[in-house]
This record gives C-alpha cells, structure tokens and sequence, in this order.
C-alpha cells in the first residue's frame, strides 16, 4: 500500500463508520468503493484528498487494509462471540448480566471491553428485561 493511501485511508474509514456505522470487512471495502467513485475526478490541481485515495485500497493486501481499520474501528465480534457462547452454555431463555458479559469477556478476549462496544454487541442481540439481558427471538419483537 503506498504511503499517500495509507495516510488517507483512515480519513476515508472514518466517513464510511459515519455513513454505516457497523460494518464487516467486505461491507468497508464496498463503503470504500462507493465514497472513492462519485470524487475521483478531482478539479484539476486540487490534492488527492482521502476519499479519492480509498478507491486504490483494493490493491492493497487485506492484512494491511486491516491494520489501518485497527487504527480507527473496534472489532466487536469477539464480545459477540462471548455473548453468544454464555447464552449457548445457559439456553436461550437465559438472562444476562452486564457483570457476566463483561467477565467472560475479560477472560476470553484478555482485555475489558468498553461500553461502547457493550451496548452495540448487546442491542443486536438482546433486548433489556427489567435488570438483565435476553436474547432476541428472531421475530423482529421487540425492538
């Protein structure tokens, strides 16, 4: 990845966060895409600025993509992941603590997790009853 991308990339990473805000890695690059082709056609003798610059990431190897995405976005599968083992071990009528999220969280990803990542890992999965956490039954209630 040259050294003008890898400087605008992480401008470019965080307008597609700002536009969609959840996103795989496949969903980036295509957010990426989409920024880089409607302002690839600068004015003549105006700088490459970070979105025409994102349009050549495809080029880049996806490690180093995923480097610079390190640098500017929080990969919360891991905590999905955690959330979703507790509720396989307990059932999926099992109710969940923010304590015990944040717990095995700490045990299996060897970091705290921050609120932030909490909340958004939590309501895509769960919706809150009374002082815990349930999972959601698939039939889009409730919101």
């Amino acid at each position: 990845m040259s050294e003008e991308i890898r400087e605008a990339l992480p401008k470019a990473l965080q307008e597609v966060f700002r536009t969609y805000k959840v996103c795989s890695f496949q969903q980036i690059r295509q957010g990426l895409q989409k920024l880089g082709v409607p302002k690839s056609y600068p004015p003549k003798g105006a700088p490459r600025n970070a979105i025409t610059a994102s349009i050549d990431v495809f080029d880049a190897p996806q490690e180093e993509i995923q480097a610079v995405i390190n640098q500017v976005a929080v990969n919360i599968h891991g905590v999905m992941k955690v959330v979703i083992d507790l509720f396989m071990a307990e059932g999926p009528s099992a109710k969940q603590k923010k304590a015990s999220v944040t717990e095995a969280a700490k045990l299996q990803l060897n970091r705290d997790i921050t609120n932030v990542d909490f909340l958004k890992v939590m309501k895509e999965l769960c919706h809150s009853e009374k002082s815990a956490w349930v999972l959601r039954s698939g039939d889009g209630k409730p919101e």
